[in-house]
């Protein structure tokens, strides 16, 4: 991992199955475990958490640009992952402090999208401000099969921007959206080519960050204000249900069948 010298001497430890660069005015953070469909781990989470953070206190940095390696955005949560939500209180969960911290953050939030994005790898980008995917691009919030329920706030966000008959295929049935769906509904911002997406989300984020900070910040603000509190409230409900339902015998069987981390 490499990072510019002014971010917090914290973003310069490496962390397995994550990049994080500063290219100029733009924070990269690559999802790199492709082997494992880029499924966070907990140290992921963290260091996500701090390397948002920093960039949030680094005035060079004006935007966040989020990618991944392989032929999957990201899987969600790592099925290892579980054993650590249940003997957690909330505010220490580290996927929780990476949500708070996502929500939290002040510049703009830029991704690039191929192929799977799954669970919280869905869920995180109603948070951000530009999305960019390839056309076989799939969103899958699995919650219900799994025994689970939504998170980052998308019961909240999804049938606001969606209508609730189709949010409940996506939330309920656990059924994927498509590419053309998450663009329908404004997840995405637009579609485009395998071998021009990751460019296309990388230029969107220089020109935001060539615009006046003062601006752009001043405006994300106020479009994002309404939302902010919905979001932490949601979130912090989620929470707790997720926390009864992960302890319960049908819910840690349906986990106990996951043979690698792909479904939330």
């Amino acid at each position: 991992m490499t990072a510019a010298s002014t971010l917090p001497p914290e973003t310069l430890e490496a962390v397995e199955g994550l990049s994080v660069e500063r290219r100029g005015p733009v924070l990269h953070i690559r999802l790199d475990r492709p082997g494992a469909r880029n499924a966070l781990t907990p140290a992921m989470y963290g260091e996500l958490r701090r390397s948002i953070q920093a960039a949030a206190a680094d005035c060079a940095t004006r935007a966040v640009l989020v990618t991944a390696s392989g032929p999957a955005f990201c899987a969600g949560n790592d099925a290892a992952g579980f054993d650590l939500v249940r003997r957690l209180p909330k505010h220490e969960r580290p996927g929780y402090r990476f949500m708070q911290a996502l929500t939290q953050f002040s510049k703009p939030l830029i991704a690039a999208v191929s192929g799977n994005a799954v669970g919280i790898g869905a869920t995180m980008l109603l948070h951000f401000d530009l999305v960019y995917c390839t056309p076989d691009a799939r969103f899958h919030f699995p919650f219900t099969r799994l025994g689970l329920v939504p998170e980052f706030a998308s019961s909240y966000f999804l049938p606001r921007m969606a209508g609730h008959a189709r949010a409940a295929r996506w939330l309920l049935l656990g059924e994927p959206m498509s590419a053309s769906e998450a663009r329908d509904i404004g997840l995405v911002s637009a579609i485009t080519s395998d071998d021009l997406v990751e460019a296309d989300a990388r230029s969107a984020a220089e020109r935001l960050a060539a615009l006046p900070a003062s601006s752009v910040d001043a405006c994300r603000a106020l479009m994002r204000a309404p939302k902010r509190q919905c979001a932490a409230e949601i979130m912090a409900a989620e929470m707790d249900q997720l926390s009864e339902l992960i302890s319960s015998d049908e819910t840690r069987a349906r986990l106990a069948r996951l043979k690698s981390p792909k479904e939330t």
